[in-house]
């Protein structure tokens, strides 16, 4: 799924695969592991969905939507990164992101870094702890 979506957006600039891999800092040969069906580590993905505008979701093929609310509030937020209040997502009343803090913060630094495995056993923890404290 990854590779299918990954080559669709390169051809929508008109480049290979390779070339962008090679933008990105990442080795040519890692193409082929791509297109013989490995997905890209979370910080790797990350990356590739900046490069295209894109979300993870969209590049993962769990959404047909490349531009998604929460890509681009996480997006805005990365290019603040300075600033001590980094909007992602959830919204006030008035319609305005609250601002995440410290902890959830160092939570997204920790989490972008892990594998994509080790990503899907965390959301699944987490996920199973909400459930637990609902």
């Amino acid at each position: 799924m990854f590779w299918d979506v990954f080559c669709k957006e390169c051809d929508k600039i008109n480049k290979k695969p390779n070339k962008i891999a090679v933008e990105l800092g990442l080795s040519s040969a890692t193409t082929t592991k791509w297109k013989a069906g490995a997905v890209p580590n979370g910080e790797t993905l990350v990356k590739i969905a900046d490069y295209f505008s894109c979300s993870v979701d969209y590049l993962l093929g769990r959404t047909d939507e490349p531009n998604s609310e929460i890509h681009q509030n996480i997006t805005a937020g990365a290019n603040n990164r300075g600033s001590n209040n980094v909007s992602i997502g959830a919204k006030t009343e008035e319609g305005f992101a609250e601002p995440i803090d410290s902890m959830t913060r160092k939570f997204i630094d920790v989490f972008v870094h892990l594998n994509f495995s080790q990503q899907v056993n965390v959301m699944k923890y987490a996920l199973e702890q909400a459930e637990k404290s609902a």
